[in-house]
């Protein structure tokens, strides 16, 4: 299932004086970017035909296992990231409540669906 967040983005080279010394450490002429990932806000009618498996956060969590819990895979923590406005890990607290948006399909096309 294709699904990753970079399946569309650019890359980019970065030879940047800033990263010498890193380039250096590594042995490599350049660092490989990716570009900025352009998702789309959902609407509400989005969510309301999404099923959603609530969640409360605890201390121990990470986007990533919950990915991997219910999709079977740690690639789509992203989605769940982006259901609940949430860029990181670090922006919830425990006792936050989040969503798993389902089914994966269906979330991955609101996210990435350019023809709106």
């Amino acid at each position: 299932m294709a699904g990753n967040r970079y399946d569309e983005d650019k890359l980019f080279n970065n030879k940047e004086a800033i990263y010498r010394k890193i380039l250096e450490r590594r042995g490599v002429e350049s660092i490989t970017h990716y570009g900025k990932t352009n998702l789309n806000k959902i609407e509400q009618a989005e969510i309301a035909s999404l099923q959603t498996v609530p969640h409360i956060w605890s201390a121990t969590d990470k986007m990533y296992k919950l990915s991997s819990i219910h999709y079977g895979s740690t690639d789509y923590w992203w989605v769940i990231a982006w259901f609940n406005q949430t860029p990181m890990d670090s922006f919830l607290r425990p006792g936050d409540k989040i969503f798993i948006p389902m089914p994966l399909e269906q979330a991955l096309y609101y996210a990435k669906n350019q023809n709106k």
